[in-house]
């Protein structure tokens, strides 16, 4: 074992530029790879293995009995904002049910829309097809909602109130139930964009609140957020490291120099990621910022044994022996990591795998870039500073 760690030693010492070539082209083909890095919500049928039983049946119900596609809903609220104005303060109103009526008609038109159905619609069916257009009218086609579809002039064929799921019993709410076709993740995010561009472009009345909801929409919210979240955590994690390690080598340069190893380990890691085809989620988007917590040990190892050593060698012959010192130690805390984050597979939640997945590459990656780059950063670095500091 001691031979392989000399041998590469020596070679990363006689060969920095060779060494630095090789990572750059690993890096460039990483970026690559992180084009390839998809994002998928969180459910519950992708946290169990599919060959379980409750995901077979949950698979086979809503293949059997529930319709294809999925469902959106456009919430229209009141929402009058000054005590004894004119404002909309009932979803009944003729203002909020022509509004309504306009916003299904257009979202009828949007490409991928199987079908709408709302409170119009109803009306339109117990009027003769045309929508009241007196308040009378309508409050008298829709008396007796309070009393759960009692009154018989409420009551459809099969018993039931036609309202039922489309308005609240306080006429504060009204719900727009639109259908949609099976679709791509990129598909879906246009449809919801069409749809929230026609509520924006309708003129609401006042005294109304409009939105978009459904487990889609939601699922699109997530998807955008985990980009800028993990933009968010892992600067703020690398932030807090590189004022701890600056701190602790009293020196800028030691400190960044550190932080190659998470750097170049993190773009490593997510070009395997997209070359592996693992999906971020929610619950292992925080893992970028767990392994930058773990992987910078790695770098602080090796800057702290080189300085060290450049106390008593010059910089190829103190790389030499940092590296035969330290090599050693980090693969074997290497191997304990990938030992303890690989078990994390050994379980039934497919969730915890991923997530355990992903944190033993990107500390594989993190020792690979400790081992490389900053080996060579710091011969580089202190030829060139002992060049301009006599």
């Amino acid at each position: 074992m001691s031979w392989i760690i000399e041998a590469y030693s020596d070679f990363v010492v006689k060969h920095p530029f060779m060494v630095m070539i090789l990572a750059v082209l690993l890096t460039g083909l990483s970026l690559y790879g992180m084009g390839l890095v998809t994002t998928t919500e969180t459910s519950y049928s992708n946290m169990l293995p599919q060959s379980y039983t409750e995901i077979k049946a949950l698979n086979f119900v809503s293949d059997e009995f529930t319709a294809s596609g999925d469902t959106v809903s456009i919430v229209v609220e009141i929402d009058p904002k000054v005590q004894g104005s004119d404002e909309i303060r009932d979803v009944r109103s003729v203002q909020a049910l022509e509004y309504m009526d306009v916003l299904e008609n257009k979202v009828r038109t949007v490409e991928n829309v199987v079908s709408v159905s709302g409170m119009p619609d109803v009306l339109k069916t117990m009027s003769g097809g045309k929508m009241p257009k007196s308040q009378s009218e309508i409050l008298e086609l829709t008396s007796g909602m309070e009393q759960d579809g009692d009154s018989s002039k409420l009551q459809s064929d099969s018993g039931q109130n036609p309202f039922e799921g489309m308005v609240s019993k306080d006429y504060s709410l009204a719900v727009i139930s639109i259908h949609i076709s099976d679709l791509p993740k990129d598909k879906q995010s246009e449809l919801i964009s069409d749809i929230n561009n026609i509520i924006d472009e309708a003129q609401k009345p006042a005294g109304l609140k409009v939105g978009l909801t459904g487990e889609i929409v939601v699922s699109s919210e997530v998807t955008k957020l985990i980009g800028p979240t993990m933009e968010q955590t892992s600067g703020l994690s690398l932030i807090g490291i590189l004022i701890i390690v600056t701190v602790l080598f009293m020196s800028i340069r030691y400190g960044l120099t550190s932080l190659m190893a998470i750097a170049f380990g993190v773009l490593w890691v997510y070009g395997l990621i997209g070359f592996f085809g693992i999906s971020m989620t929610s619950a292992t988007s925080g893992s970028l910022s767990m392994i930058m917590g773990v992987g910078v040990d790695f770098g602080i190892q090796i800057v702290n044994r080189f300085r060290q050593e450049l106390k008593l060698a010059k910089a190829e012959k103190a790389m030499k022996k940092t590296l035969d010192a330290v090599i050693l130690p980090m693969s074997i805390t290497t191997l304990a990591a990938l030992i303890g984050f690989r078990a994390m597979s050994l379980g039934e939640l497919t969730l915890l795998a991923d997530l355990g997945n992903i944190m033993a590459l990107g500390i594989l990656t993190c020792f690979l870039a400790a081992v490389t780059i900053i080996p060579v950063v710091l011969i580089f670095s202190e030829k060139i500073r002992s060049r301009f500091i006599k």
